[in-house]
């Protein structure tokens, strides 16, 4: 019995056409690294918002996140930290933060898990 192997002619294509089009977005800013930060600011500025930089978005992450009540390690894990602290003291705005620890003391008090 003779395998179809076609599939892996079009996965290596397709590969060769992402590395071509990562290298040519990576060309038309000043440095491959560059790109983040001008597709976030191109993207600010189409939806007619304030421009904020691509890193800041990660702070708003933590915040709306541990306002939606996600634990300090579900958000921590999420942005890459290994410590908790580094996402509440560098990250998360201290409202969320101490919103998300009132949150959580009110909830042992009242007999549930936290």
């Amino acid at each position: 019995m003779r395998r179809n192997h076609s599939h892996l002619a079009r996965n290596a294509e397709f590969d060769e056409r992402v590395a071509r089009q990562r290298t040519e977005i990576a060309a038309a800013f000043n440095s491959p690294d560059d790109w983040p930060r001008a597709c976030v600011q191109r993207i600010c500025k189409l939806a007619c918002v304030p421009v904020v930089g691509a890193h800041s978005m990660r702070g708003l992450h933590a915040t709306l996140a541990m306002d939606a009540g996600i634990t300090g390690a579900v958000v921590a894990a999420s942005l890459g930290h290994e410590h908790v602290s580094t996402t509440t003291r560098s990250y998360a705005k201290g409202e969320a933060v101490a919103g998300a620890q009132q949150r959580r003391a009110l909830t042992v008090l009242a007999g549930g898990a936290g």
